[in-house]
């Protein structure tokens, strides 16, 4: 059975389990990329959320340390811009 979060009708709720889904793929090996990705569509989703919580804040400052110079390194860099993290 797969989870599907789009079907909650709170934007919160989905924008959570997005938040933890970003932070669970950034601590596996390779998958910097898909955090990225997962916490964006977070951000999407409730950007408030994503900016002003501390596990999300957290991660994107370990992301952003560790990212390279490609696309999903500048989507990392603008995140982490309007969260108000130095990049």
């Amino acid at each position: 059975q797969t989870i599907q979060p789009e079907r909650h009708p709170f934007k919160t709720r989905q924008s959570q389990y997005w938040v933890d889904y970003g932070r669970a793929l950034a601590r596996l090996p390779r998958r910097g990329d898909d955090a990225v990705m997962a916490l964006r569509r977070a951000e999407r989703l409730f950007p408030l959320r994503v900016h002003r919580n501390p596990f999300a804040r957290d991660v994107i400052g370990e992301l952003v340390v560790r990212s390279r110079r490609d696309a999903v390194g500048r989507e990392l860099r603008g995140m982490a811009y309007r969260a108000g993290l130095p990049v």
